[in-house]
Parts: C-alpha cells; sequence; structure tokens
C-alpha cells in the first residue's frame, strides 16, 4: 500500500482496475487497496502484490528450495552454503534492511489491527489461498 500512498507506478494499477485511472489524485484507503488486490485478475496484478505462486512459476519449475522474505538472512545463508559461497556472507552483507527482525519501514504492522478486518481476512485468504497452502503460511495474521 505504501507504493500506491506514495503515488509509485503501481498506484496506477489500482487506479485503472477501480474505474479511476484519468483521476491520479484519488486517494486510495486500505480496504480498496485490498480488494481491489483481491478481486483483481492475477494477470493484471502488479508484481509487488501479485499472488506469488504464480508469480514464480511454480508450476513449470521444479525448486528445490523456498526461501522467506520474513527469514531472509537465515534463509540466504543456507542458500550460500548449498551453492558453496558461505564464505561471502557477512553481518554486513544484510546490514539494516536485512534483519529478519526490522519492522515495516512504514509502521504498516502496528496498523493492522486498526485496518484488517474478518471480511478482508476472508477476501485475502480467498484470493491469496494458493500462497497461504503452497508455502505454509497459517490464515490469518498473529494476534488476530
Amino acid at each position: 500500500l505504501d507504493k500506491v500512498v506514495r503515488g509509485e507506478p503501481q498506484k496506477n494499477n489500482i487506479l485503472e482496475f477501480i474505474g479511476k485511472a484519468d483521476a491520479p489524485e484519488t486517494e486510495i484507503d486500505f480496504e480498496t487497496f485490498v480488494r481491489a488486490v483481491c478481486e483483481m485478475p492475477v494477470l493484471k496484478q502488479d508484481p509487488h502484490w501479485r499472488v506469488q505462486y504464480y508469480q514464480t512459476c511454480q508450476e513449470g519449475i521444479n525448486f528445490d528450495f523456498i526461501g522467506k522474505f520474513e527469514q531472509l538472512e537465515n534463509d540466504l545463508r543456507a542458500v550460500a552454503e548449498r551453492i558453496g559461497i558461505s564464505e561471502f556472507i557477512t553481518s554486513e552483507t544484510f546490514g539494516a534492511a536485512g534483519k529478519t527482525s526490522r519492522q515495516h519501514a512504514t509502521g504498516a504492522a502496528s496498523l493492522l489491527r486498526q485496518y484488517y478486518n474478518p471480511a478482508l481476512e476472508a477476501l485475502v485468504w480467498r484470493a491469496f489461498r494458493e500462497d497461504f497452502e503452497r508455502f505454509e503460511y497459517k490464515k490469518g495474521l498473529p494476534g488476530f
């Protein structure tokens, strides 16, 4: 959503879908964003929020490892070790951006309880069920 709020190119994707392509000044709230992303056909979704199962060609590529952003540092180390380049991965490789404990730069996690509700949760589950199941994520958000 921060890409949309800041007016980056991804905003056009949402504006077009909600019928406001000719009104770039339109503000998009969280619920409108979530509904648009979830109702949009996969091929029209921006890669930032596309169903990752399809974005990463899971049906056509036999992956032997799937890393997760929330454990990026550990997963990158595991891959580096598997391919024999672990000596190139140091604590400096990650800096502040790679720390798995780092909160999203916008503070979005702290706002979820305020904006995310059971109806949106159900919509997200239906739209991204493939990702939840294939990548072994639990339904819902922690603490909900």
